[in-house]
């Protein structure tokens, strides 16, 4: 079956080299095993398997079974181009080692599909172009990722070039084209059409017309009985030497013994009364509703401790904002609820707190307000000792810019213009905390100097490590045992800054107690493909403190400790996302992903008030605080609720879930149901996404979990749960729901408040035979806090 999107065939052949075209091709399992061989990559496939073979991707198959059989939907190419208006679509899809709850939704497509195709109802005719305008669907919106290869240095003005260069070479490859003849019709010179190739496709224009060439080629080969030679001919190549050269160069083998190795084939007349006879013999199972658990193991004789390093630190905002009292309380509760350790505070230093370099004398009675507040609410300081400036990010693409130097504190020059006056402000401040706090307690504080991009690591004049110096120098004269360490410098840049920085630390041997980075989930190749720096990465910060500890470890530096100062879904502070459910089971997702990984893993952003502008009158407005400008909590809120309740014994960890104890017949479990949003939000809305359009980005994808714990005390538990899904704790649903009403009306924002809360249920289990099992579903981004208590007799 042929149209204008999917064209359906069946193999039934002991070894099949699937055709290497632009085309991408769904192979569905229908009968028996088969093999699959993917690059350096093989595994089997079952019945109901399937594998999606990408553009120009090379595998091979082999049917385990003379009678085995494989259903190929094959993609249209210009298509997916055409509707999407992007040259490279990349998609990657298979059934096995991946566990995504849209597989099932294949499964059940391909199987429609066929149905459809045997059919002989006109009707069917029409649902089966729908069906396979929904399998397209799927596959586009789920499983598109960005394309390293063919995005490469391909800015949108180059992408739409190559896209009419493609699709030239695709309407037109059976005719004599020559580079000559390509850039002279698109009126470009021969050098940089060759470099358009070799970036875009990795590969140079011959190779990738005579794949063309090749792939339309071999299609007659199986379904035709033309010669060898006329086939050639009319498919472009000017010789039999040379297509036979070019078709052992893909396949490795002779097209006449290609065509012989095919012979079993079923031919595309006969596959439909081929499918038609199979399934009327074998027809699909309707595949049950249900969804199998996933079976989560623990072992209370394998308790151990372990670090809650998302409690280390909270970025609490710059000092002159938490003199007010309505920062100060919202810290508070904050503090309560949250159990942080250390507060990070900036920008010490500035007209707004009345402390400047050049001043003769200081007064730090603004500080001391500040301090003093986080000593009475048993939060620890963590300084920022140099002049970080008070930044709002509205535009996400241009704060990802990697040209900073145009955003250097004007304070940081000035001061850094005479270093005595810095060096006597500094050593005044530590002297007056030290008599104000006294030295045993400041010396617990932690200190630091924010990187500024804008500034070069070292050099004559002017640089950081020549400030480091200096800052250090006045620290340990008074504070031997304080800890001072380089924060927030960003791995936009595919680490190449953190690269630099570790360089100058070796070359120049500076110690520093800690070092800090700020981890936002954007990929400088991402933003050259599809114009957005949104990773498509679900596990962006996970991988990028691995490279960086794995760049720490190659220059000799692993005994540094590394924190995560920085690290939030987006440093734009406009972006709704950051009010949805979705934020909180993001949270839960990092934090579990990333719990041995770091010792300090410090949130950015904790009040919405900080983040005040002119455009910011409603009641939400995308900011990446955790309590709303209403002190109404968030789901980001509730999330670090959930796991303040952590026990202190480590039980289990897995992808959706932690599991701890007490030690006295206790345990508390946090899981959640993480779903990334789908591909509309990286093509089409990007950070600047309405809150009515949030709840569509996501799946339907409810997941069921089995909670086992071995070995505890055999008796009855209460199970206290609390949940957020879209239903229950949904700030951003309840306030859509109510009419969106600004931040003035008090009636709204008390309902609000009463609302938008977890909800909460209780229930028993029995342990028997000293294991306890408790099964839950969660929701798409559902996050859920468990309370396992035992009940005495």
């Amino acid at each position: 079956m042929t149209n204008d999107t999917i064209t359906i065939s069946l193999l039934n052949y002991n070894k099949a080299s699937i055709p290497v075209i632009q085309d991408p091709q769904l192979l569905y399992v229908l009968r028996n095993e088969c093999s699959l061989s993917w690059g350096d990559v093989s595994f089997s496939l079952a019945p109901g398997d399937f594998f999606l073979v990408s553009s120009l991707q090379s595998c091979t198959c082999n049917l385990l079974s003379s009678h085995g059989l494989i259903a190929v939907f094959r993609i249209s190419y210009t298509y997916l181009s055409e509707q999407l208006g992007n040259p490279f679509v990349n998609l990657r899809c298979m059934s096995i080692c991946e566990n995504n709850p849209m597989h099932r939704e294949i499964q059940s497509l391909a199987q429609q599909i066929l149905s459809y195709y045997v059919s002989s109802s006109p009707l069917d005719r029409f649902r089966l172009q729908a069906s396979c305008l929904d399998l397209i669907y799927l596959l586009i919106r789920f499983f598109t990722l960005a394309d390293a290869t063919t995005a490469a240095d391909t800015a949108q003005p180059k992408s739409d070039r190559m896209f009419s260069i493609l699709r030239y070479l695709h309407q037109n490859y059976n005719q004599p084209i020559t580079l000559q003849s390509l850039a002279d019709h698109f009126y470009l010179s021969i050098p940089y059409l060759s470099k358009l190739f070799k970036k875009n496709l990795g590969l140079n224009f011959l190779k990738y017309l005579n794949k063309i060439r090749i792939e339309h080629a071999v299609e007659d080969l199986k379904a035709t009985s033309h010669t060898v030679s006329q086939i050639a001919f009319e498919h472009g190549f000017s010789s039999l030497a040379s297509f036979n050269r070019t078709f052992r160069d893909i396949y490795g083998q002779s097209p006449s013994t290609y065509r012989k190795d095919c012979a079993s084939e079923i031919r595309a007349d006969d596959s439909q009364q081929f499918l038609r006879q199979f399934l009327e013999r074998h027809p699909f199972r309707v595949q049950s509703n249900s969804i199998p658990p996933l079976i989560c193991r623990a072992d209370t004789l394998s308790a151990q401790p372990y670090r809650k390093n998302w409690q280390d630190t909270l970025s609490l905002g710059v000092a002159s904002d938490l003199t007010h009292s309505w920062a100060q309380s919202q810290i508070a509760q904050l503090k309560q609820s949250l159990h942080f350790s250390y507060g990070y505070v900036w920008r010490l230093f500035c007209k707004e707190t009345l402390v400047t370099p050049a001043a003769q004398t200081f007064n730090f009675s603004y500080l001391d307000s500040v301090l003093d507040f986080l000593t009475q609410t048993e939060i620890i300081p963590f300084l920022d000792l140099g002049f970080r400036a008070k930044q709002l990010v509205l535009n996400v693409n241009s704060a990802t810019n990697t040209d900073t130097s145009s955003r250097i504190s004007e304070l940081t020059v000035a001061a850094m213009d005479n270093p005595s006056q810095y060096k006597n402000l500094l050593s005044s401040f530590i002297r007056h905390c030290i008599e104000r706090y006294g030295e045993k307690n400041v010396e617990t504080w932690r200190f630091c100097l924010h990187f500024d991009p804008g500034i070069p690591f070292s050099g004559d004049g002017l640089s950081w490590f020549k400030i480091f110096s200096d800052t250090s120098g006045c620290l340990k004269t008074y504070l031997p045992s304080a800890h001072l360490g380089m924060i927030g410098i960003f791995t936009y840049d595919d680490n190449k800054t953190f690269e630099e920085f570790l360089s100058q630390i070796v070359k120049k041997e500076y110690r520093l107690d800690f070092i800090g980075v700020s981890i936002y989930p954007y990929s400088l190749m991402q933003e050259q493909s599809l114009n957005n720096p949104a990773s498509l990465d679900e596990s962006f910060m996970l991988h990028k403190i691995h490279a960086l500890q794995k760049l720490l470890m190659n220059y000799g530096l692993s005994e540094i400790p590394l924190y995560v100062t920085e690290w939030n879904l987006s440093f734009a502070s406009r972006n709704y996302l950051h009010d949805s459910i979705y934020k909180g089971a993001y949270i839960i997702k990092n934090v579990i992903d990333c719990l041995h990984q770091t010792d300090s893993l410090t949130y950015w952003g904790s009040l919405d008030l900080l983040y005040e502008y002119y455009d910011s009158n409603q009641m939400l407005n995308g900011a990446p605080g955790l309590l709303s400008k209403n002190r109404i909590p968030k789901p980001a809120f509730h999330a670090f609720s959930f796991l303040a309740h952590l026990k202190n014994q480590l039980l289990s960890l897995g992808a959706h879930y932690i599991i701890t104890m007490d030690g006295r017949n206790n345990y508390c479990i946090v899981c959640h149901n993480f779903c990334p949003p789908n591909t509309d939000y990286y093509y089409q809305y990007g950070e600047k996404i309405s809150c009515e359009k949030v709840d569509a980005l996501f799946q339907t994808a409810p997941v069921v979990l089995t909670f086992r714990i071995d070995n505890v005390k055999t008796g009855r538990y209460l199970i206290k749960k609390k949940f957020v899904n879209q239903k229950s704790g949904n700030l951003l649903a309840e306030w859509i729901h109510s009419g969106k009403p600004d931040a003035t009306s008090m009636d709204e924002q008390s309902y609000l408040s009463a609302i938008s809360i977890p909800r909460q249920t209780s229930e028993t289990a029995d342990a028997e035979n000293n294991v306890l099992d408790i099964t839950t579903i969660l929701e798409s981004n559902e996050i859920q806090l468990l309370q396992v208590i035992y009940q005495l007799e």
